[in-house]
């Protein structure tokens, strides 16, 4: 091998690329006033003065101020922490979801009330 060969010379496959234009940021105002709308709150804001009481009626009970709404959006508490997983028939399924469904409850809840009914059924 010749010592005077010459390398090839590497292409640059992205030099007629142009980088995109970017975003200006958007305002903070702008994402505090989307995010209060959706039922966020900012965690570094102030506490909010605590509501005025009611003022007693004329009958002279009091009556209790108004519930504390959350500002943060929060999940139900569910009793159904277990895992469950069976193969059955489609028509099963179907039945379970249909009916957890149709009372827009929970899947286990549908489970619990079978088994229920099951024990009632054959007395155990």
């Amino acid at each position: 091998m010749s010592e005077t060969a010459a390398k090839p010379v590497r292409r640059d496959i992205l030099a007629g690329i142009k980088p995109r234009a970017t975003r200006e940021p958007l305002d903070d105002e702008a994402i505090l006033a989307v995010a209060s709308k959706s039922g966020f709150a900012r965690e570094d804001a102030p506490a909010a003065s605590p509501p005025a009481l009611i003022q007693p009626s004329s009958e002279g009970r009091d009556l209790a101020p108004p519930a504390k709404t959350p500002l943060r959006r929060e999940r139900k508490k569910s009793p159904y922490n277990e895992s469950f997983s069976a193969k059955v028939s489609l028509e099963a399924m179907n039945a379970i979801y249909e009916e957890a469904n149709s009372r827009e409850i929970q899947i286990g809840r549908v489970i619990d009330e079978m088994v229920a009914a099951w024990k009632a059924a054959t007395g155990k």
